[in-house]
Formats: structure tokens, C-alpha cells, sequence
């Protein structure tokens, strides 16, 4: 049933998480870096330094925490559920912090708009999965240890 589009989607978690990391060159160029965070230069903003460092470790943390996601899921432990939801909100406060304050930077390559419906695609798909697992018999019975 739906256990399996759960599995699924926490099993490509982690590596949908390491792929965006790895996305933005802005935080792995040492050039891109000194530009954006030393004062006096075009692209300085002094937001960009606590910006690019909670992006990073957001991020980080996202993907630490969707690796657990995955063992609890596949050992089935009762906690899942649980785990989710606060793997949600963790991803939420991540997206929330990331697609308000990027846009208003200097050189940022992203829109409002566009950050905010890119905020929503990555939250949708397993928001909805949050009641099954916490209401479903099916759910309640695999996840026991």
C-alpha cells in the first residue's frame, strides 16, 4: 500500500539532500565566499555570512537526520512516525530561514516566488504522508519495535 511510496520517499531522502548541498556553488567557492562575506566588496552583505552558514548547516543537519530516517524505517521502529514530523518541522524552519532570506541578498540567483514554490514542492510531497503514518492501522502495525 502506501508504505511503499513512504519507503520510497525516505530512502531517496538522503540523496535528494546531499544532491542539493552540492548544488550551490556559491558555498563551495572559496572566490564566491570571500566576495559575498568580506566587507567593501560589490556582493558584501552582512547577512550573507550567518546566510551561507545556517544554509550549510541546515542542510547538514537535514541530511544527518534523513539517514536516521532511513534505518528507522527500515528496522521499523515505532519512533518513525514520530521522526518525520520533526524532520518536517526541522526542513520547514530550514526552507522558511533559507527562501525568505536568500531572495533579498545581493547576487542571489533565486526569486521570491520561485523560492517559496520550490519550499513548498520539497514539503508537499511528505506532509501529507504525516497522517497515514499516525492514523493508518496498516502504519501503526509495521512500525512496533
Amino acid at each position: 500500500g502506501w508504505l511503499i511510496l513512504v519507503g520510497f520517499l525516505t530512502l531517496v531522502l538522503p540523496l535528494r539532500l546531499a544532491l542539493r548541498i552540492l548544488e550551490f556553488p556559491h558555498v563551495w567557492s572559496l572566490s564566491d565566499w570571500v566576495a559575498r562575506t568580506t566587507p567593501g566588496r560589490d556582493e558584501y552583505h552582512p547577512l550573507w555570512t550567518p546566510y551561507l552558514l545556517a544554509g550549510v548547516l541546515g542542510n547538514t543537519a537535514l541530511l544527518c537526520a534523513a539517514i536516521t530516517l532511513v534505518f528507522l524505517f527500515v528496522t521499523r521502529r515505532a519512533a518513525f512516525p514520530a521522526a518525520v514530523a520533526a524532520f518536517l518541522g526541522m526542513h520547514a524552519l530550514v526552507l522558511l530561514a533559507t527562501s525568505s532570506l536568500g531572495p533579498s541578498l545581493p547576487g542571489a540567483d533565486i526569486g521570491v516566488v520561485d523560492a517559496v514554490a520550490a519550499a513548498a514542492g520539497e514539503l508537499l510531497p511528505l506532509t501529507a504522508l504525516v497522517p497515514y503514518l499516525f492514523n493508518s492501522d496498516r502504519a501503526r502495525s509495521t512500525f512496533v519495535r
